[in-house]
């Protein structure tokens, strides 16, 4: 500003955002001498981090007659924006015939 020198902008839109999406913030300058003017900034937040698997190898298991639902554990992995997750399987989770799955 020619009277002020450098103006700080002002905004009311929040500055912290935790779920993905694009934002716009608008800031207004104001010299305090009834001259203001506005710009806008966009915030992209976007996870492009993919988690990690908590085990390199997930265990074998064996079972005698039958593997049900409730003898299975679900893995959990690691997200950078998350914490843990679960993971999940659209495989049958219940076995009575001899085999081997994978």
């Amino acid at each position: 500003d020619n009277c002020e020198g450098t103006i700080t902008g002002t905004t009311s839109d929040p500055l912290t955002y935790a779920a993905q999406g694009t934002y716009t913030i608008t800031w207004t300058y104001d010299d305090g001498n009834g001259n203001t003017t506005t710009q806008t900034q966009s915030v992209v937040v976007d996870d492009t981090t993919a988690p990690v698997a908590d085990v390199t190898t997930l265990p074998t298991i064996t079972a005698q007659c039958e593997v049900t639902a409730g003898t299975i554990t679900a893995p959990t992995a690691t997200d950078n924006c998350e914490g843990t997750i679960t993971g999940t399987t659209s495989d049958p989770l219940t076995y009575a015939a001899q085999g081997t799955y994978t």
